[in-house]
C-alpha cells in the first residue's frame, strides 16, 4: 500500500499559493490563468500523511477521459513542494503520480516546467515488459537575466539587435502599454495565414478574452509598439508571476515593413518589466521554430529544455 494519496484541489487560495512557492509552479498552473483559458481542467494534491508533497495540472479533453497539451498553457504537470528536497522522494512522487493518472485518463499528455529535471520514472515505466511506454520530446525555451544591468543586457545581444534597436531609436519609435486586443487579434490573423495557418474565430475569441482578462487580473501586460507616422507596427503579451514573465502573443502590422519592430518591442518590454513590475526573469516560452528560435536567441538568455512526456 503506498503511503502517497492523490486528492482532488478544492481550495484555490491555498492552490495558488503551493503554485508561486514550487520550483516547478508557473502562471500556467494559477487556478485564475486556467479558468480564464476556458479549457476543461483538473488540479490535483498528492499529499503523505495530512502534508501536501506535490500538485497536479492538467487539460483535460471534453469528455474528461484524457489529458492533452493545450497552446495556451505553456507548462503544467508535475509540481513539487518546497518540502520535497530529495531526489529520491521526487523520483517516488513520480512514479506514484504516474500509476495513479494510468488508472484514471486514456492518454496522458503533459508539458513539465524547465524545472522539471528527473525524467527516468517516466523512460522507465513498463521498462521490463511490453506494456505501453512513455514518448518523451524534447523541447527548448530561453531565460533572460534581467538582473543584469541594460549595459549587460544590450551586450548580450547579438549585433543585428543592436542595430534593430538603434534603428528604432535613431527614427523616434516609441513603445507604450496599451489595450488594442482586437487589433492584435488582426495581426496575428494575418501572421499565421502568411505562414499559411488558419486560425478558427473560436480561438481568436479565446485568445482575446483570455489576454483581456489577464490584464484585467493584473496578471499580463500589452506592450504596443509605434512608428514614427504614428501606426501601431507590432504588439506584444507578457504575462507573469512572482517568479518571472512570459512572453505569450506577438504579432506585428502586415502592412508595415521596419526591420527594428519586433526588436524594439521586446527590448522596451523587458525595461517596463524590469523597471515597473519588478521581473527580475524572462521566459521566452518556446524556441523550438527556426525561425522564431532564432530570433528569441538573438537577445542573449541561457538555453533551457523542458519535456513534453505522452502515453
Amino acid at each position: 500500500m503506498s503511503k502517497f494519496n492523490l486528492i482532488y484541489v478544492n481550495d484555490y487560495v491555498k492552490w495558488n499559493k503551493f503554485v508561486e512557492k514550487s520550483l516547478q509552479g508557473s502562471i500556467f498552473s494559477n487556478s485564475q490563468y486556467l479558468v480564464f483559458t476556458e479549457k476543461r481542467h483538473v488540479l490535483y494534491y498528492v499529499i503523505k500523511g495530512n502534508k501536501v508533497k506535490a500538485g497536479i495540472s492538467l487539460i483535460l479533453n471534453n469528455s474528461g477521459t484524457s489529458c492533452k497539451f493545450d497552446d495556451f498553457v505553456i507548462y503544467n504537470g508535475i509540481m513539487f513542494d518546497e518540502s520535497v528536497t530529495t531526489r529520491f522522494e521526487r523520483f517516488k512522487l513520480t512514479e506514484f503520480i504516474i500509476n495513479e493518472l494510468i488508472q484514471k485518463y486514456n492518454k496522458l499528455e503533459m508539458q513539465l516546467s524547465p524545472q522539471f529535471e528527473d525524467l527516468r520514472p517516466f523512460l522507465w515505466h513498463n521498462y521490463h515488459n511490453s506494456g505501453k511506454k512513455f514518448t518523451i520530446n524534447l523541447r527548448y525555451t530561453s531565460y533572460i537575466d534581467l538582473s543584469k544591468t541594460n549595459t549587460q543586457l544590450l551586450k548580450d545581444l547579438q549585433q543585428l539587435r543592436r542595430r534593430n534597436i538603434n534603428e528604432a531609436q535613431k527614427v523616434g519609435a516609441s513603445v507604450t502599454i496599451g489595450l488594442e486586443i482586437d487589433l492584435f487579434l488582426t495581426f496575428y490573423r494575418n501572421l499565421m495565414l502568411a505562414q499559411g495557418n488558419e486560425v478558427s474565430d473560436d480561438k481568436l475569441f479565446q485568445m482575446g478574452y483570455l489576454i483581456h482578462k489577464l490584464i484585467e487580473n493584473k496578471q499580463a501586460q500589452m506592450f504596443i509598439t509605434k512608428n514614427p507616422q504614428d501606426e501601431i507596427i507590432y504588439i506584444a503579451i507578457f504575462c507573469f508571476d512572482s517568479k518571472r514573465a512570459y512572453y505569450l502573443f506577438g504579432a506585428g502590422n502586415p502592412k508595415t515593413k521596419e526591420r527594428y519592430k519586433g526588436t524594439i518591442t521586446f527590448w522596451n518590454a523587458f525595461k517596463i518589466l524590469k523597471e515597473d513590475y519588478g521581473i527580475k526573469q524572462i521566459d521566452f516560452e518556446g524556441v523550438n521554430s527556426p525561425q522564431r528560435g532564432w530570433f528569441k536567441l538573438g537577445f542573449g538568455g541561457s538555453l533551457l529544455p523542458y519535456y513534453q512526456v505522452i502515453l
